[in-house]
């Protein structure tokens, strides 16, 4: 739970320096987002987990639970208490363990003399417990009669899974209820069986064809998180398992979403700008220029990203970093060559990492097998160049021929990056989503695993998360197909 209290602590601190930046509520929602994708595996462990082995230790800090789920359940409580409240009980649990070791079950008992042992079992539960509970409510308003609201629980988990859906946790909840311009806050603890749109979708409950109807409406918002939270339904959209006509219908109705703002804003940022303007074009350059694959934009990107190779003074860093993935994904080879020279030379980690990433968003595939052969290339250190091949992994375009290298050169990574790194790159394959693919990922990486610490874990991951998405796209392909003909 140390990882867990400084993640929320950083949303505090953030959100008192500069309110305008709304990062206690963005960071809420993708951690939200980010543990409810890690809980929703059968293979999920709890935020706090065993440890037998030295693979369990290996295997025990990941962003999922380490530092998002349990975030997320330090928000969720702090807003059930109070602020005020729920301040007071970790400052009264501060003083009374200051300097001294502490363990989970005296931040309980802490918890449990000053909000109350029903909340102290509820916390500890979402602890100790892997999984998420999902919470259907049914309203009744009967004629003459007081409304009633009834709640229901049960493990939150995306169409397909075979895990057990029957847990159960006390979970805290509120609502709020009154009549005309009066109304009150109503909290209770929900237990027993029974007392969000993104994920109704993961669910199978809302066809994604139909959920993507929602999106337009979306991106004509004037808060960002807004458009944010409409646009992350776009990358449920399975690109590369759409023909080649849907990919191009796909990504025009993307760019005629967000194209006319992300031009309007411009890749160069304006003299007296506020942050919020700042984050609201790099959001929409990314899906007009990224996911949209607007031609203006990209042709705007090239020019920025020669226009730097020649003087990087010459160019704004954050519209440099902007462009960057867009020109490369329409470079040529002297584009290439320019870039790879550059982090050659470049001395700051930084900025070397992230000419090396560009590398991987380039088309056409003989460019695209040279930067992956960076990452076995003595030219680099394989801390900076495997970012080349976790990006490749990740893109429709690229998938296939990354996979090919990744086969191929597996053994020279294995002697080439720490074995908590080729965990990762284990869990990277987790990104295909076919028969095929899973029988290759499963022949390949089952008899290699066993050597690598965190091995076997980061492999059930992968494999659960490809029999997931191939069990969802069954689901939704035909509603997205339906949807992308009416574009």
């Amino acid at each position: 739970m140390n990882e867990s209290f400084t993640a929320w602590l950083d949303r505090q601190t953030v959100d008192r320096l500069e309110p305008s930046w709304d990062y206690q509520q963005e960071r809420a929602m993708s951690a939200t987002r980010s543990a409810l994708e890690s809980d929703a595996l059968e293979a999920a462990l709890p935020v706090r987990k065993p440890v037998e082995n030295n693979d369990d230790i290996v295997g025990s800090f990941d962003n999922g639970t380490t530092y998002d789920k349990d975030s997320s359940v330090i928000v969720m409580y702090e807003a059930w208490l109070g602020p005020e409240r729920f301040r007071d009980v970790i400052r009264g649990y501060l003083r009374e363990h200051a300097w001294k070791v502490a363990t989970m079950e005296d931040f309980l008992a802490d918890l449990s003399q000053s909000a109350g042992p029903e909340v102290a079992r509820s916390f500890g539960g979402f602890i100790v417990q892997k999984g998420a509970p999902r919470i259907t409510a049914q309203l009744s308003c009967p004629a003459g009669g007081a409304p009633t609201v009834k709640l229901s629980q049960e493990r939150y988990l995306p169409v397909g899974s075979k895990a057990d859906a029957k847990q159960e946790w006390q979970v805290p909840v509120s609502l709020r209820v009154g009549t005309g311009t009066q109304s009150s806050r109503v909290c209770s603890m929900l237990q027993g069986p029974s007392a969000d749109v993104d994920a109704a979708v993961e669910r199978g409950d809302l066809p994604l064809g139909e959920a993507l109807k929602a999106v337009p409406a979306s991106a004509k918002s004037t808060n960002r998180l807004v458009v944010q939270s409409g646009a992350s339904l776009l990358g449920q959209v399975p690109v590369d398992q759409l023909t080649q006509e849907e990919r191009q219908r796909f990504r025009a109705w993307v760019a005629s979403l967000y194209s006319a703002r992300a031009r309007a804003m411009g890749w160069v940022p304006k003299p007296g700008e506020d942050d919020s303007v700042k984050e609201s074009r790099s959001l929409f350059l990314q899906l007009a220029g990224g996911t949209g694959d607007d031609p203006q934009l990209a042709k705007e990107a090239l020019t920025l990203v020669r226009a730097w190779l020649a003087d990087r003074k010459s160019v704004d860093p954050e519209a440099f970093g902007s462009a960057l993935p867009r020109a490369a994904a329409h470079g040529d080879v002297a584009l290439f060559d320019a870039l790879l020279e550059a982090a050659k030379k470049e001395q700051d980690r930084s900025e070397r990492s992230r000419l090396l990433t560009s590398l991987a968003y380039f088309r056409n595939p003989d460019l695209l097998w040279r930067a992956l052969g960076l990452v076995v290339s003595p030219d680099f250190d394989g801390r900076d160049s495997q970012v080349i091949l976790g990006m490749a992994l990740m893109s429709p375009e690229s998938q296939a021929l990354a996979w090919n290298f990744y086969q191929t050169h597996f053994d020279a990574l294995s002697q080439r990056l720490r074995s908590d790194e080729l965990g990762r790159l284990i869990g990277q394959t987790g990104n295909r989503c076919n028969e095929i693919d899973l029988a290759q990922v499963e022949t390949f990486l089952t008899p290699r695993v066993d050597k690598i610490e965190g091995g076997p874990r980061a492999l059930a991951r992968a494999l659960e998360s490809i029999r997931l998405c191939i069990k969802a796209q069954e689901v939704h392909a035909p509603s997205v197909k339906a949807f992308l003909r009416t574009r």
